[in-house]
């Protein structure tokens, strides 16, 4: 709503159009144009926004260049101009909508990608997890093999270390 009201504010020079110089038409015409080309930029391209916007300054301008012209000039400049305004808009919401599904498609690919690293920061966390459940099984394991053989080994030692007699050997 705010854009459309911009839109119709900045159409109000045109009220005046016929008193205007061909100069000042000119500058005025320049103005309301690069306004409506930054506007496909500043709305991604999205449509409904960019036409609530640039349709009434340019729509108005054709028709102040076709309607607007001031009396005893010839009419085919004025009227080129107002069609060429037209057909400019035109060309604008054409490359409105392909702004749009390039910020559309730009959008998919980042949510998709946003998925993916999730799913990814998931899968490496579940890697750790197992990997130390890995290490400590192993460290387990390993003290619950040795246990026994160093049991073994201070008996012989033991066993070492004394005179034995017959019997006992």
């Amino acid at each position: 709503a705010m854009l459309l009201l911009n839109g119709l504010l900045l159409m109000v020079p045109l009220l005046s159009f016929s008193h205007f110089s061909d100069v000042d038409r000119a500058f005025i015409s320049i103005v309301l144009m690069a306004t409506a080309t930054a506007s496909v930029a500043t709305t991604s391209g999205y449509r409904a926004i960019f036409l609530w916007f640039a349709a009434p300054m340019l729509v108005s301008l054709s028709l102040a260049w076709i309607l607007l012209t001031p009396a005893g000039q010839e009419q085919w400049v004025e009227r080129g101009m107002g069609g060429l305004i037209a057909a400019y808009l035109g060309f604008l919401y054409g490359l409105g909508r392909d702004a749009f599904r390039v910020f559309d498609e730009s959008c998919r690919i980042r949510f998709a990608e946003r998925t993916l690293n999730d799913r990814l920061t998931i899968a490496v966390q579940d890697a750790r997890q197992a990997s130390q459940a890995k290490t400590r099984f192993l460290a387990a394991a390993s003290h619950d093999l040795r246990q026994p053989l160093h049991t073994i080994g201070v008996l012989l030692a033991a066993v070492g270390l004394r005179k034995l007699d017959a019997r006992s050997r």
